[in-house]
């Protein structure tokens, strides 16, 4: 608990606002089949978001994992690798940008020392002008 309420109050000084509207995270996953290599014990953490609304077109540049350590101190942060629609009755398709609201998954690719951080979104602006979807802790098994 100590640990989350660190990681929100550096959130909070990270940002310096709110989350974003429109945007709601609902479920983190690891996924074996999102990115496999050979060798490698990096996993893709799989974040699956609620767009309601969107102000402009983004892209995946525009959302980024700021990640803590142990004790919720910042540790660096992690680009996107691909986002794919989620919702509907289709196939999942990777994309490029996300111009209309709908659900999406957005694809990390982390190390086994990545254990908590926050999903921000930001038009590809620094951390201070970052704001978050949602904080997660990764479900390692």
């Amino acid at each position: 608990m100590i640990v989350m309420l660190a990681l929100v109050f550096t959130l909070l000084q990270v940002t310096g606002v709110g989350t974003v509207d429109g945007m709601r995270l609902s479920n983190v996953r690891l996924d074996s089949s999102a990115f496999q290599m050979p060798g490698s014990d990096a996993s893709a953490l799989v974040f699956t978001v609620n767009v309601e609304r969107l102000a402009r077109a983004s892209s995946l540049k525009d959302f980024v994992l700021i990640i803590f350590n142990d004790q919720g101190r910042l540790a660096g942060e992690i680009a996107c690798l691909k986002v794919r629609s989620a919702g509907g009755t289709g196939p999942t398709t990777e994309r490029k940008t996300i111009d209309a609201p709908g659900v999406y998954e957005f694809v990390f690719v982390i190390g086994p020392n990545v254990k908590q951080g926050v999903l921000s979104y930001g038009e590809n602006r620094p951390d201070v002008a970052r704001r978050p979807i949602g904080s997660f802790k990764v479900p390692w098994p």
